[in-house]
């Protein structure tokens, strides 16, 4: 599986979507690419971030949440 994984991994990081991946590779399911994407460490795209842009992430990179907009139909 870590082979599997790591291919999965480089597909993603060249820009591959999941319907990509999954064409290219009959073998390799949707569990796949999740299991691989989850046993990532952060520190990989940490790594690819700082290689394609040359610089270092800034600040938190984590997901801030925003207040729901509620809506009146």
């Amino acid at each position: 599986m870590k082979k599997k994984s790591n291919d999965i991994l480089e597909a993603i990081d060249a820009g591959q979507s999941c319907e990509q991946i999954l064409a290219n590779d009959r073998t390799v399911t949707y569990h796949d690419i999740f299991h691989a994407l989850t046993e990532a460490p952060t520190s990989h795209w940490r790594k690819n971030l700082t290689e394609s842009t040359g610089r270092q992430p800034s600040g938190n990179t984590a997901f801030t949440r925003r207040t729901p907009k509620h809506r009146r139909d």
